[in-house]
C-alpha cells in the first residue's frame, strides 16, 4: 500500500478515529531528533551491528547537510 493510498484511507475514516490512529502512531513510533537518530546510528556502527552504506547519486549529502556529516564523522575518528 503506498503513502498515497494510506493517506485517503485515514482521510476518510471518522474524526475519532483519526485521533486514536494518531495517538498509536505517536505511542508506537515516537518522533526523534535528528541528532538523536544520527547518535544512535554512530553508537551501532561502532559496535558492529549496522554498516551504513555509501550514499547514493540520489541521498547523497551536501551543503550544509555534508558539512555536519564530515564534523560528525572526524569526531567519531572515521573520516578519510
Amino acid at each position: 500500500m503506498s503513502v498515497e493510498q494510506i493517506q485517503r484511507e485515514v482521510s476518510q475514516l471518522p474524526e475519532g478515529e483519526r485521533r486514536k490512529l494518531a495517538a498509536w502512531m505517536l505511542a508506537e513510533f515516537p518522533p526523534r531528533s535528528v541528532n538523536e537518530l544520527v547518535a544512535n546510528a554512530e553508537a551501532g556502527a561502532q559496535r558492529g551491528e549496522w554498516i551504513p552504506r555509501p550514499p547514493t547519486p540520489d541521498n547523497i549529502p551536501t551543503g550544509a547537510a555534508l558539512a555536519a556529516a564530515v564534523r560528525r564523522a572526524k569526531a567519531a575518528g572515521i573520516a578519510r
